[in-house]
């Protein structure tokens, strides 16, 4: 009986150990994240004294990576997060941001607030997200005036 709890106890131990084992080689690790890229153009913008009717943020949570971003394909170092207001985006002009990852980001969060006032001209935007090359979202040519707005938050 003694010699038969031992054999049933070291198989049970052989078990356990084999299941904690690594990973055979020719298998894939987890999916660590998502490459995403974001796309914004704003035709007509808003006045610098008006730099709060819009408001975006671009934020690549659980990266242990600083430097995550590129826009207009100039890296921005340590910047997990990025933020644009009307500033970003002048009135009269056309301003496209092309915002990209340049490394598997775990969870990305972006939040877009496009808004306007009756009295302030009308602009135009449109919104492009591709995660892992796939297009996700494609808002194109949507006008901003005093009784529209574009606000939206997406989880990647």
């Amino acid at each position: 009986m003694k010699n038969f709890k031992q054999s049933i106890l070291a198989i049970t131990a052989l078990f356990f150990l084999n299941a904690c084992s690594k990973s055979s080689p020719g298998t894939s690790p987890a999916n660590t994240g998502h490459n995403v890229k974001f796309t914004i153009t704003v035709a007509g913008g808003v006045a610098a004294t008006n730099r709060g009717l819009i408001d975006l943020v671009f934020n690549a949570a659980g990266s242990n990576n600083k430097t995550i971003w590129t826009i207009n394909s100039v890296q921005q170092q340590n910047a997990t997060l990025l933020t644009f207001d009307g500033i970003s985006f002048p009135a009269g002009a056309t301003t496209t941001f092309v915002i990209q990852s340049i490394a598997p980001v775990p969870d990305t969060r972006v939040h877009l607030d496009f808004g306007n006032a009756a009295n302030l001209p009308a602009y135009t935007i449109s919104y492009k997200a591709e995660i892992d090359g796939k297009v996700q979202n494609d808002d194109e040519n949507i006008v901003i005036n005093g009784t529209t707005s574009y606000e939206h938050d997406y989880s990647y």
